[in-house]
């Protein structure tokens, strides 16, 4: 005599399952002895409640099977939050019945079910700082008191972060009052900078000094996929003097001449570059 019990186990859904979603397990046991074996059931370290056909009334989950017959029980498992942090669910199930006085296992059987993990959250994000400093003639007398005139210069350099949580490629900085910017690098990684400065410095003209300042806005942008990254704008302001006796061209008329054509409430940025 041989009695033996075979045990196979399956879930579905099985996979991108989310907390508070239902598994359905079936397990089959087929009789491989050949002997009949009474009083089937099925134990998992899972999952309870799992009932079998022809189960007698107040004893759920027995039955009895001739050699080469099979019956198919089933049982439930709600997903839990535990679950999807796991990110799966591995469970193991083992039958048994009786053959006169002696226990008949079966296999155990395992079966995995996978859930739906937590999307990563993807943050795409450049931001830019800019910089001005004053190149002029009259460097003695008022190189870095952050005013400039007609015919200075204006030296622009920015730096671009990636404050994002991906990289950021084909970085670059638009400026139309600078003119053409380049970079040291083109490609961001997160949490990385890249340093940029205009080709060509600005030079103040006439309309400049009658405006009475240089304001000028300069933002950077980039790709990620498909999707164009653009920051917020940076903007900077130069302020302008210029008079009949301008401290730069000293000697020039008398000193109550000078005369600065700065809106009153112009504060101007200049700053020493960045590196």
């Amino acid at each position: 005599m041989n009695p033996k019990l075979t045990l196979t186990k399956t879930g579905t859904p099985a996979s991108n399952l989310k907390a508070g979603d239902t598994v359905t397990y079936t397990y089959t046991v087929t009789n491989t002895g050949n002997v009949t074996v009474t009083e089937i059931t099925v134990v998992d370290d899972t999952v309870t409640g799992i009932t079998c056909p022809a189960a007698q009334p107040g004893n759920l989950a027995q039955a009895d099977l001739a050699p080469g017959e099979s019956l198919a029980c089933t049982g439930t498992y709600t997903v839990t939050q535990q679950d999807v942090k796991k990110g799966q669910i591995v469970n193991t199930a083992q039958a048994q019945g009786d053959y006169e006085d002696q226990v008949v296992p079966s296999n155990e059987a395992t079966f995995t079910v996978t859930t739906k993990g937590k999307k990563k959250v993807v943050q795409v994000g450049l931001s830019i700082g800019k910089k001005a400093r004053v190149e002029s003639d009259c460097r003695n007398t008022c190189q870095g008191e952050g005013f400039a005139a007609k015919g200075d210069r204006i030296i622009y350099t920015y730096r671009v972060y990636n404050s994002g949580t991906v990289a950021v490629t084909n970085v670059t900085v638009n400026d139309p009052t600078a003119g053409q910017v380049v970079c040291n690098t083109t490609t961001l990684a997160p949490g990385t900078f890249t340093d940029c400065h205009a080709v060509t410095p600005y030079v103040v003209g006439w309309a400049d000094t009658k405006e009475g300042k240089v304001t000028n806005t300069a933002y950077a942008s980039g790709t990620y996929g498909p999707q164009t990254v653009v920051s917020d704008p940076a903007v900077v302001t130069i302020c302008i003097t210029q008079g009949k006796s301008d401290h730069r061209t000293p000697g020039k008329g008398q000193e109550n001449d000078d005369t600065r054509t700065a809106p009153r409430d112009c504060k101007t940025n200049e700053t020493e570059p960045f590196v």
